[in-house]
């Protein structure tokens, strides 16, 4: 399906699991340039690798917590 997101480029929050990772993974799917963002460092690289394989080649994961301002 395409959903328009073919060379967009998208920031995901909460992107290492659930709902965050299902958004990113479709994303991908379509073709979108991917960042995700999560607390959880030890997620990311699983699910970068994942979301490179399936159609974001140059994805990137992030470990940050956007509820801490400093």
């Amino acid at each position: 399906m395409d959903l328009g997101w073919r060379g967009a480029a998208a920031a995901v929050t909460g992107g290492s699991s659930g709902m965050g990772r299902a958004a990113a993974e479709c994303m991908a799917d379509d073709g979108a340039r991917v960042a995700v963002l999560a607390r959880r460092a030890e997620l990311l690289d699983e699910t970068v690798a994942a979301l490179r394989e399936r159609g974001s080649p140059d994805a990137i994961g992030l470990a940050v917590d956007v509820t801490d301002a400093d």
